[in-house]
């Protein structure tokens, strides 16, 4: 039978086990992956031109990150270096558009241009962080993609 008289050994040995669980809970949560950056994931690893590719952004940045009215993405074929393919001028002024606040996700679709030719390629997002929608977009930050493959 236990004495009720205060905490006895196993008492304690359980509440320090706790509070030794709760302590490695919250700094896994501090030091997880995906904390303070921006994901951009795309739905598939190999994609033929003309085809719809779909994007999803993740905000945890800890700051809103808004994208260029004129060019919120571009296309870049792996190389020596990364190779920006290029597209025709804007021909509007380039305004931050699309914001996503922290810890808050966007998906859009794009069709991949007949353009592109078959090879290792990754999106590249310019981003302005902390900007407000419909000012001028200055770019500050660039987000990528994981490498995928595009066929002809």
């Amino acid at each position: 039978m236990r004495k009720q008289k205060g905490l006895i050994k196993e008492d304690l040995i359980i509440i320090v086990a706790g509070l030794s669980l709760l302590a490695l809970i919250v700094l896994a949560s501090y030091i997880s992956p995906g904390r303070n950056s921006v994901s951009v994931t795309v739905d598939r690893s190999n994609y033929v031109a003309g085809e719809t590719l779909r994007v999803k952004i993740e905000n945890h940045l800890g700051n809103s990150i808004c994208f260029s009215s004129c060019y919120p993405y571009y296309f870049e074929k792996a190389g020596d270096l990364w190779t920006k393919y290029n597209y025709s001028n804007c021909q509007k002024e380039n305004r931050a558009s699309v914001c996503i606040n922290n810890n808050e996700s966007k998906a859009f679709a794009v069709e991949i241009p007949e353009m592109i030719r078959s090879g290792d390629h990754r999106l590249a997002l310019p981003a302005c962080i902390g900007c407000a929608v419909d000012r001028v977009f200055e770019e500050s930050s660039v987000f990528y993609s994981k490498i995928f493959m595009i066929n002809k």
